[in-house]
């Protein structure tokens, strides 16, 4: 589908116009905006209400004044709408109202991971099991032909249900459609710069890329995730020149008590050639898992998550007792926390050895 002539949803039937949503109207006679809850270069997001079904939903709404943005909202629902897994962010419906074209999703009112990157520290399990999470859904969208192009923390929200805290990777806005089944669709096919460019691989920016390049950005996002902070800083030709021309700083030197096997991890993850990294998100993967050991990888216990946080809290204070204290009740919630108590005992122990 290369024309606009091919499909209704992006030919634009009134004048130009951003559209003055607000609260209290109704899309389709069904969904009902009932707060605006972020603005983009694109779009505007809202939290709705189904009034069919009686749900809370995500309302995003296109401004209908350029008909690129109205072809990457149409990219992104039909991707969301085609692929299913847990790890990608499902779209519900597509439709056009007053020259307003929108896509409906489920609400998650949980924090993006940035968002809670930037709240405090993650435990380095918890990070690395968030970003296998994402390796997942990117595998999923490449093996559909799909090469996101966009992976970044602020794009990977967290889910929290009766089971635990997920990943949901979402925003296909600016995906490559390969030839499978979803390539009628528009697709951003060119060699244009786009994206964001503290998680971008050094070759988007003058090609396309491929897969080895969300391999790159989603290996940027665990970089971030166990240091809150990004490899390469500072003004956009320096963040640039970083990525094509330095090695990432190791994560341990910003974090001392990571494993030293991440700082592996992240240089082959962010290698400069493509051929020198993990070729695919599956081989990422194996590698992340073989540094988080056994355990439940697919959700983050939410049970006790307050104890735990409590225990954190005490162990920098030094408190340890206190810590342990904590870390029990959070197991008593969640016996998925067993394994943190018993790290918090394994070093307790060890400390008490070395001052004898």
């Amino acid at each position: 589908m290369s024309t606009s002539d091919e499909d209704p949803f992006l030919v634009s039937s009134a004048p130009p116009a951003r559209p003055r949503n607000k609260r209290g109207d109704v899309l389709a006679g069904r969904y009902e905006l009932l707060e605006l809850v972020g603005r983009g270069g694109s779009a505007s997001v809202f939290r709705g209400l189904d009034r069919l079904l009686h749900r809370t939903v995500a309302i995003k709404v296109a401004y209908p004044d350029d008909s690129k943005q109205r072809a990457r909202l149409i990219r992104e629902a039909r991707i969301g709408a085609q692929l299913h897994h847990s790890f990608l962010m499902p779209v519900l419906d597509l439709g056009i109202e007053n020259n307003c074209l929108y896509i409906v999703m489920p609400y998650i009112a949980g924090p993006t991971l940035g968002a809670r990157i930037n709240a405090g520290r993650l435990p380095w399990r918890t990070a690395s099991i968030f970003v296998h999470q994402l390796l997942v859904g990117l595998a999923v969208l490449h093996g559909a032909g799909v090469v996101h192009r966009d992976v970044k923390s602020d794009n990977c929200l967290l889910w929290h249900d009766a089971s635990g805290t997920r990943l949901i990777l979402a925003d296909f806005g600016l995906a490559r459609v390969g030839h499978t089944v979803l390539s009628g669709m528009p697709s951003h096919n060119t060699s244009q710069v786009i994206g964001s460019i503290g998680y971008m691989a050094p070759e988007r920016i003058d090609s396309p890329g491929d897969v080895r390049s969300d391999v790159y950005s989603a290996g940027v996002v665990l970089f971030e995730a166990l240091t809150r902070r990004l490899p390469f800083r500072g003004y956009q030709g320096e963040v640039l020149w970083g990525h094509a021309q330095e090695s990432p700083p190791a994560p341990s030197s910003f974090a001392s008590s990571l494993p030293q096997a991440f700082d592996d991890l992240i240089a082959t993850a962010l290698a400069k050639e493509p051929r020198d990294r993990f070729q695919t998100t599956g081989e990422f993967d194996a590698a992340l898992l073989a540094v988080i050991g056994p355990g439940e990888v697919d959700v983050i216990p939410t049970a006790g998550v307050d104890r735990v946080f409590r225990a954190l809290s005490a162990w920098e204070e030094c408190s340890v007792s206190r810590a342990i204290v904590e870390a029990r009740h959070a197991e008593g919630c969640d016996r998925r926390w067993a394994g943190f108590r018993e790290l918090l005992e394994v070093v307790r122990e060890a400390e008490v050895g070395a001052g004898q």
